[in-house]
């Protein structure tokens, strides 16, 4: 889990940014992730939130890429129990081999 160390990047005009460098191994998932997506809200208004994508990816994470996607797609729709999203929802998966 990669953790935040400044705003959000277009979040602020003048921000500055480090750099940083992690390894990938073998078999690893990188999941990367809009807001909208931990954000979106159920009927309850309850957050899918970013327990339940750590969840989720680990459930799904020896699926090809593609179904990988799918699976995460439809466990926030399935979550989210037809209320229309309101934020942007970006999902970018990478599997390292």
């Amino acid at each position: 889990m990669l953790h935040p160390t400044g705003a959000a990047v277009g979040l602020i005009e003048e921000a500055e940014f480090g750099e940083n460098t992690i390894e990938l191994q073998n078999g690893d998932l990188l999941v990367l992730y809009t807001d909208g997506v931990t954000e979106a809200l159920n009927l309850q208004n309850q957050e899918f939130g970013r327990e339940r994508m750590i969840k989720l990816s680990q459930q799904v994470n020896t699926l090809p890429v593609k179904e990988i996607v799918q699976e995460i797609r439809q466990g926030l729709e399935e979550f989210s129990e037809g209320k229309p999203l309101a934020d942007d929802t970006t999902l970018v998966v990478c599997k390292i081999k």
